[in-house]
């Protein structure tokens, strides 16, 4: 850390942070995204589209871009949707991604009986252009700094329901522009799902103040700028010193 003129995160809860008091040569700057959010276009990604979309059927699809690891939470998506196949929901749960915990997460489908209402696609390149293929987002992670995913679904006008962890419940309002749940919580992340598809009123409100709030704040040349100033103050200092 000493040798560094600057360390740049892009989440306060990140190392660069003790507490809440930033080290002395640290600061943040959040991601941004270009805006307005890209369209499915490659063969690859239409074909994997109307996969998903003849896998949902007419059930309402939830969407999961994340590695299977541990600290993205994927079990406690799948216990929610459990709870959820209990109380007679019928939610497709869609998961693009790849990850060492695999055979772990097949397991529980398999214990879970939910062969039938979750897909695992395995990795899929520009997986985020999908976004628009479901009705809403889920980021239930035990740890995360700021998803890019997030702001991509809120560029979608995909409502998004995520953990409160990182820099996502500033991301969102503490709640006014996504849902938030405590991770690991597996009735709340079920209970928020099923409010966001079941509540329109709800849902719509979501939307609008997300789509907003990421044209307001994150785009990629808000975020551009914020790196520019950082390097001019930089190279000002070494002219000077």
């Amino acid at each position: 850390w000493k040798w560094m003129d600057k360390v740049v995160s892009v989440a306060e809860s990140s190392p660069v942070h003790k507490g809440r008091r930033l080290r002395p040569n640290a600061m943040t700057i959040e991601n941004g995204i270009i805006l307005p959010a890209g369209n499915v276009s490659s063969p690859a990604g239409l074909a994997m589209a109307e996969r998903i979309k003849n896998y949902c059927s007419s059930r309402p699809c939830i969407g999961m871009l994340s590695r299977l690891s541990e600290e993205k939470g994927v079990d406690t998506m799948l216990s929610a949707m459990y709870k959820l196949r209990k109380e007679g929901r019928d939610y497709a749960l869609v998961i693009i991604g790849e990850g060492q915990l695999r055979s772990n997460i097949e397991r529980m489908i398999t214990d879970y009986e939910l062969g039938g209402c979750v897909l695992l696609t395995g990795y899929i390149e520009n997986a985020s252009q999908l976004i628009p293929c479901f009705d809403l987002l889920a980021i239930p992670s035990r740890t995360e700094g700021l998803p890019i995913t997030l702001l991509e679904a809120m560029a979608s006008q995909v409502p998004a329901i995520a953990s409160r962890v990182g820099q996502i419940p500033h991301v969102l309002k503490g709640g006014e522009c996504g849902h938030l749940v405590d991770p690991e919580d597996d009735a709340a992340l079920a209970s928020g799902i099923r409010r966001i598809v079941e509540d329109e009123q709800y849902r719509d409100a979501l939307v609008l103040s997300a789509g907003k709030r990421v044209i307001a704040e994150y785009s990629i040349s808000r975020t551009a700028g914020k790196y520019t100033s950082l390097y001019r103050e930089l190279v000002d200092q070494a002219a000077g010193s």
